[in-house]
């Protein structure tokens, strides 16, 4: 019977993988968001067409207003911005399952994740323990779960970087017969990525890097993975031909934004630098530095870059991107109307309580435990290669402060949780082999993260949400003070290796009531979207629907439905396409919400509909206008 509970640790990714497969068919098929509504949009109008464009008025209209932020005026009409894997996968999907077989794909993704960390822990670790435990850490610890009931692909491109980066690392082995094939896999996996989302690519200069630490042959090794990412190149500069006009296989169609060349001069740059760098050290056979010299090369280097002018602002942006995404989202600066705190230990990013990654992970405080531990060179390989991938992955994402707009979490920071994930557990079965009854301690740690969890609704004034940014930092703050004090203050006082136990215990508790909580928001938020769509399907023919986005899913994207957002640059007319709008026989519809935040429309008279939403009644919007007219 021992011997069987110990294996238990070997089927958790097995358990864990069943219940997504599992809940997947019961979860809520519907569109949280406006990413989500584009993402449909592109596999709706290939599986209905064969086409790319989007059916959204672009024939009848010329306005800003149909892009819905992030649809761009292609050669063939209105195309999403985003690449073309989740249309090319989803098409299919929606014709078999409907909108489910979309949310199907990330959830197949996200149950290979599972078993991709297992072998990732192995790779770094070579401790069972750690690759065990790993997959259950990410799943109920963090919040990527929420991505395996999702339309948009992070899914997927977490399994990408995950995957991509574990080929990687066996085809850089020395003499490991194979090297060759698994770096050609690893660009083959990292191509697909790119077909799902772009930001894949920030793991090459981390692999770059890596490859000049360690790679027998790194040009070689490199090269490879380049040739093994042709066949997605290929298919994304075809697609992006047809939508855009451009051969270009990493655009998003405009000038500006994350993929805009322009955007990425100085992170470009250092990257180049640092990379000719790693190259010189290596070919010129320069010893590794030891720990004391490389922590002060890195002070002088720091303080350097603060006292030059031009890098000055550089390293200013990068420290306030870092808190903000990592460690505070409430710190996070964005004028824009759907971000705001109506109190200090809260703010909402359109409905949605963000945590940054300690928010939504207090446990990550256990990072202090690398404070003056001894590694072995293995040991010590790993930790500096997980460093180099985090670093290079969220170097551009800090110096933007880009958080992702809406949602529960960062999620752009979303594929390096399983390398978080593996870390963690490592850090912790070291520290558990320190204490006298570990489980006992680290379950005494939940219980007193529980009860504080339970206080804080009690007592606190934003329930949920507050717990979510405020409570959870506090968690995370005793958890890095008890492991600082564990790593310094231990050959004296081993009783602080139980204290940091039971505080990343704490620590556990409360990533898993971040990962609830980020879990059903997502899912209300799906339900009621898939709920209240219903009530705008039978909109009549020639109808334009102003906002509502993710209620609008039974009424958007079919002939003679025209869904807009009211434009966010001051230069654009929104009334203007109203009258054009009326002009042509339309009918035009919308929200209180958007009445209250676009001024334009205060030129028309609006009268109350009989179509329902959760709150209220959907408005439909006349030419005529008469000051001070009440609602009908």
């Amino acid at each position: 019977m021992a011997d069987r509970w110990a294996r238990l640790p070997y089927y958790f990714p097995h358990l864990v993988g069943a219940a997504i497969l599992v809940w997947i068919w019961f979860a809520p098929a519907g569109i949280a968001g406006l990413d989500e509504t584009i993402y449909f949009a592109g596999a709706d109008a290939l599986r209905k067409t064969g086409s790319f464009a989007v059916e959204n008025g672009a024939s009848q209209f010329n306005h800003d207003a149909l892009r819905l932020y992030v649809m761009v005026f292609g050669p063939n009409g209105l195309v999403p911005q985003y690449p073309v894997g989740s249309a090319l996968a989803g098409a299919p999907m929606l014709a078999l399952f409907g909108l489910r077989g979309m949310m199907l794909v990330n959830a197949l993704a996200a149950v290979a994740t599972l078993f991709v960390t297992r072998a990732l822990a192995r790779q770094l670790f070579k401790d069972d323990r750690v690759a065990n435990v790993a997959p259950l850490l990410l799943a109920v610890g963090t919040f990527f779960p929420e991505f395996a009931f999702a339309v948009w692909p992070h899914a997927v491109s977490i399994l990408c970087v995950t995957a991509g980066l574990l080929l990687a690392l066996r085809a850089f082995e020395v003499d490991r017969p194979d090297a060759d094939r698994q770096a050609l896999l690893a660009g083959l996996v990292i191509g697909i990525g790119l077909l799902f989302r772009m930001d894949t690519l920030l793991l090459l200069p981390g692999l770059g890097a890596i490859a000049l630490f360690y790679a027998p042959r790194p040009v070689r090794s490199m090269l490879l993975v380049g040739l093994g990412m042709v066949p997605a190149l290929v298919i994304s500069s075809f697609a992006n031909q047809q939508k855009f006009g451009s051969w270009n296989p990493i655009t998003y169609g405009k000038d500006g934004g994350f993929t805009a060349l322009s955007t990425h001069v100085g992170p470009a740059i250092f990257v180049i630098v640092a990379g000719l760098a790693l190259l010189g050290w290596r070919h010129l056979g320069f010893p590794h530095p030891g720990r004391k010299i490389s922590a002060i090369a890195a002070a002088v280097l720091g303080i350097a870059l603060l006292v030059f002018t031009p890098t000055r602002d550089i390293v200013i942006r990068y420290l306030e991107g870092f808190w903000g995404l990592t460690v505070d989202a409430r710190t996070i600066e964005d004028g824009r109307s759907g971000i705001f705190s109506p109190d200090p230990s809260v703010k909402f990013f359109w409905g949605h309580s963000k945590q940054a990654i300690a928010q939504s992970a207090p446990w990550i405080g256990c990072l202090f435990l690398l404070v003056g531990l001894k590694t072995t060179p293995e040991q010590r390989k790993s930790l500096l290669i997980i460093a180099i991938v985090a670093l290079s992955w969220s170097f551009p994402l800090f110096l933007l402060s880009w958080h992702g707009g809406g949602g529960n979490n960062m999620r752009y920071l979303a594929p390096l949780l399983p390398l978080l994930a593996i870390l963690a557990c490592w850090l912790i079965a070291g520290l558990m082999e320190r204490v006298e009854r570990p489980y006992f301690t680290m379950g005494w740690g939940v219980v007193l993260g529980a009860l504080a969890l339970a206080l804080h609704f009690s007592l606190g004034e934003w329930g949920a949400a507050g717990a979510r940014q405020d409570l959870t930092l506090i968690v995370f703050m005793i958890v890095c003070l008890a492991c600082v004090v564990s790593a310094l203050l231990s050959r004296w006082y081993q009783q602080v290796h139980a204290f940091a136990l039971a505080a990343i215990g704490a620590g556990l508790m409360a990533s898993y009531f971040s990962t609830i909580t980020s879990i059903s928001h997502d899912q209300t938020d799906r339900w009621v979207n898939l709920t209240m769509s219903k009530n705008f399907s039978d909109l009549p023919q020639g109808s334009i629907v102003m906002g509502g986005i993710g209620l609008m899913m039974d009424f958007a994207f079919k002939p003679g439905h025209i869904l807009v957002l009211p434009s966010e640059d001051p230069q654009v007319d929104d009334e203007a396409f109203v009258r054009e709008a009326f002009a042509k026989g339309y009918r035009v519809y919308t929200f209180p919400w958007v009445l209250a935040t676009d001024d334009e429309l205060s030129a028309f008279s609006v009268s109350e509909t009989s179509y329902r939403w959760s709150d209220g009644y959907m408005l439909e919007l006349s030419p005529a206008h008469r000051a001070g007219q009440p609602l009908e």
